[in-house]
């Protein structure tokens, strides 16, 4: 799917899976995260994920974007690190989001890190914030591990 078929496909899909225990994912393509805000204000059980990449943007605005939309959702916002950043990286992203979006200055340093004290505010509802492993994606699927 591509551009504005996405929208009408994943609403629907959202509202047949709005239940307890639902789950969608989206891949971290641009939209992502306005597409499981809109899907998430039409929803009420549904928990979102989105699929990061975190070569695509600093780690401290992904951080912004997952805490601003598991506030907005009322704690239902899930991520999951992308094959990209590999076995370790993996850990160590989901290490660096957790602690960003806890509300508390960012006390690590290291090639992931640019901005040493940075925080979210407010902090996430979910504490910590749920961030898991890509172990496995096809067209329409992805499986998701906890990270480390």
């Amino acid at each position: 799917m591509a551009g504005d078929a996405e929208w009408p496909d994943a609403l629907s899909r959202a509202l047949q899976c709005d239940a307890p225990g639902g789950r969608l994912w989206f891949s971290d393509r641009g939209g992502a995260a306005a597409l499981a805000a809109a899907v998430g204000r039409r929803t009420r059980w549904l928990r979102l994920g989105l699929v990061i990449r975190p070569d695509r943007r600093a780690l401290t605005v992904l951080a912004k974007q997952l805490t601003g939309l598991d506030v907005l959702l009322d704690g239902r916002v899930d991520a999951a690190v992308g094959q990209s950043a590999g076995e370790a990286g993996a850990a160590e992203v989901a290490d660096v989001l957790q602690e960003l979006s806890s509300g508390r200055p960012l006390h690590r340093s290291g090639p992931l890190v640019l901005s040493a004290g940075a925080r979210c505010l407010p902090p996430s509802r979910q504490q910590p914030l749920p961030v898991y492993r890509v172990t496995a994606s096809g067209a329409d699927w992805v499986e998701v591990a906890p990270a480390g």
